[in-house]
């Protein structure tokens, strides 16, 4: 058995050794994640005035009255 001070330094050496791979493997994600533009709010509203005009189409004013 490995004393206390040898076993907790085995041990920070594996954490840091897994953060830096954890870093390492999620960065081209991350800059791919910054690269791409926001969404814009005109997108939005068209998108959802669309399905407003799609839901009206749908719907049947025979019944209403």
């Amino acid at each position: 058995m490995l004393p206390t001070h040898a076993g907790s330094r085995a041990v920070l050496a594996t954490h840091v050794a897994f953060r830096a791979f954890t870093a390492l493997s999620t960065f081209p994600y991350q800059l791919l994640r910054l690269r791409s533009p926001p969404v814009g709010t005109e997108f939005h509203l068209a998108g959802r005035s669309q399905l407003l005009a799609a839901r009206y189409e749908t719907l049947d004013v025979a019944c209403l009255e």
